[in-house]
């Protein structure tokens, strides 16, 4: 039997159906993201899609987006110390637009919107959209289907355009299909001790040099702690940035930690930054427990923050490393920050199929904001989506 698209009905009251079709994607990025009903995500795609005009699915699409992100401007205006409310909102405004773009570039009132779907999610998961690629519905594909990787990615992206072509014979087959998945998936082995953190305005690029003392003092009292309390080859996680400035005295202070780590058979990583020889710095997890240390950079630095294209200063930058920490025979993925709700980084760190997975974030900003929530909900989605064991150190 043939199946048709079914073209959404209207009422005569256009105005009306565009002010609901706005407001269920506002309301849909707000479940799923802020609410952490991240399932709810893939219905996005259709409820944008659903209009007739190009301006009402521009809009749909930035309302999904605002509402997903709705704790950028109180962030921002956080982390930027000197900035005003306007500048918060403003940042956050150009995000939802960015992100709405490419759903209203290649919208076509005459054809099947599987392709304006296919192309939307695609190019937001990649560079260079996809470094602002946030609240992607495919980042529930481990809430889905555990455990199937890159297969799981694809059935998402299935699953996805079934919902926008409304053919829900194959959409309950699918879901079916979530439902074994689930209920046959295992957890991977726990070899992973987490530290949490709460130190206040641990900045990155901070040159505080007295507060990263005493700041490194306290941490490397946690870590000794942990090593002691834990039996042996355990990972040991810290947040991003803990130790400040990494230098000669740095290395010192933390080398107790690191013998006590080789003892035992511990790895111990650390967020720490490296100063560049001419400017800028990389915004590194450094291992220690081994013969040396090793420093791993994060991939993708949050723009404009941190990563600053426009000059030689910030944080450096790699979209496309692996992610991936070979260390004392161990082979550690590694999420820093940002990169735990973007695609592309989390697809590359599972491909390569660590064993274990180091999520890493300095959170101090945004305490009062959902995006803490919203990181951890999307780290622990891809570590079920490619089935690897999560340990996610966060200071908040």
């Amino acid at each position: 039997m043939m199946m048709n698209y079914a073209r959404p009905c209207k009422s005569h009251f256009p105005a009306f159906d565009h002010f609901n079709n706005i407001t269920l994607a506002a309301l849909t990025g707000w479940i799923a993201w802020p609410g952490n009903f991240l399932f709810f995500s893939i219905l996005a795609p259709a409820i944008i899609l659903n209009s007739q005009t190009r301006i009402i699915v521009f809009l749909s699409a930035m309302t999904y987006y605002l509402a997903a992100s709705c704790g950028l401007p109180h962030g921002a205006e956080v982390f930027f110390s000197h900035a005003s409310w306007i500048q918060g909102y403003g940042l956050w405004l150009s995000c939802g637009i960015l992100n709405a773009l490419p759903w209203a570039v290649f919208w076509r009132k005459s054809s099947s919107h599987i392709l304006t779907a296919s192309i939307s999610l695609i190019l937001l998961a990649l560079p260079p959209l996809g470094v602002l690629g946030w609240a992607s519905p495919l980042t529930a594909a481990g809430w889905i289907f555990p455990g199937m990787g890159i297969a799981g990615l694809v059935l998402t992206l299935i699953l996805i355009l079934l919902i926008v072509l409304r053919y829900w014979a194959f959409i309950i087959v699918m879901l079916v299909v979530s439902f074994f998945m689930n209920s046959t998936y295992q957890l991977p082995i726990k070899q992973g001790v987490a530290i949490q953190t709460h130190f206040n305005g641990m900045a990155s690029g901070s040159l505080n040099f007295s507060s990263q003392y005493w700041r490194n003092q306290a941490a490397i009292i946690m870590a000794k702690k942990a090593i002691e309390s834990q039996g042996s080859h355990n990972v040991i996680v810290l947040p991003e940035t803990t130790v400040g400035t990494w230098s000669v005295s740095r290395r010192i202070m933390w080398e107790p930690v690191a013998k006590m780590a080789a003892a035992k058979k511990d790895i111990v990583a650390i967020g720490a930054e490296r100063l560049r020889p001419v400017a800028g710095y990389d915004n590194d997890m450094v291992l220690m427990g081994g013969k040396d240390y090793r420093f791993f950079p994060q991939r993708v630095p949050v723009p404009v923050s941190m990563w600053h294209p426009w000059s030689k200063g910030g944080a450096s930058s790699n979209w496309f490393g692996k992610g991936i920490a070979q260390y004392r025979h161990h082979k550690i993925g590694y999420l820093v920050c940002y990169e735990q709700i973007l695609v592309w980084p989390a697809v590359i760190t599972g491909i390569n199929n660590p064993g274990i997975v180091v999520g890493m974030a300095n959170d101090w900003w945004a305490r009062h904001t959902s995006f803490p929530s919203i990181q951890a909900m999307a780290f622990h989605a891809w570590g079920r989506l490619f089935n690897w064991e999560s340990v996610e150190s966060r200071n908040e």
